[in-house]
C-alpha cells in the first residue's frame, strides 16, 4: 500500500459517524484475504470503522511478520486472524500447515479440524492447494451464517 493511500485511509478513518450507526447500514459478513503486513492494521480498522463485522482475515504471507504485526493484526480483525505456516526442508518438498502461534485462538474443534486437514498431503502439498482449503473452510463457515442470518457477504480480497 503506497502512502498516499494510507492518508486517504486515515481521513476516511478519522471522519466517520459512530460506528453503531455504520453497522446497522452494513449488515454484511465480511471475509477479507490481504498480506499480512502492518500496514494492513489501517485497511482493517477502516473496514471496522465503516461498521462492517469481519468474520475471518486470511492473511496471506508475504515478506517477513513478526510477533507484534501478528498481535495487532489479531486485536484489529476482532480475534478472526488465520494464516498458514511453511515448513521447508533441504530434500524434501516444501510443505504447508495451519499456523496456530501466529493465527488468532481457535475453540478445540477448530483447532482439531485443521490439524487434521493439514496432516493430509493433499492440503498441505503446495501453497496454492493450502491456502485454497483454509479460504473454502471459512467462506463456507461464513455462506452458512449469511444463509441462517439472511444477510449479505461481501468478500475483500487484496491478492
Amino acid at each position: 500500500m503506497n502512502f498516499p493511500n494510507r492518508l486517504i485511509q486515515l481521513h476516511i478513518h478519522n471522519n466517520l459517524p459512530e460506528k453503531s450507526t455504520l453497522q446497522d447500514k452494513n449488515p454484511y459478513h465480511l471475509l477479507v484475504l490481504h498480506h499480512r503486513t502492518h500496514e494492513v492494521v489501517m485497511t482493517l480498522q477502516t473496514l471496522d470503522a465503516l461498521g462492517f463485522n469481519i468474520d475471518t482475515f486470511i492473511g496471506i504471507p508475504y515478506g517477513e511478520s513478526n510477533w507484534p504485526t501478528m498481535r495487532m493484526l489479531d486485536h484489529v480483525s476482532g480475534q478472526t486472524y488465520r494464516c498458514l505456516q511453511t515448513i521447508q526442508h533441504p530434500v524434501e518438498p516444501t510443505r504447508y500447515q495451519f499456523d496456530f502461534k501466529q493465527s488468532s485462538f481457535l475453540q478445540n474443534a477448530d483447532e482439531q479440524m485443521f490439524t487434521d486437514l493439514y496432516e493430509k498431503s493433499e492440503a498441505n502439498r503446495d501453497y496454492m492447494a493450502a491456502m485454497t482449503r483454509l479460504v473454502e473452510i471459512e467462506l463456507t463457515r461464513i455462506i452458512q451464517q449469511c444463509i441462517q442470518q439472511k444477510t449479505k457477504l461481501l468478500i475483500y480480497d487484496e491478492s
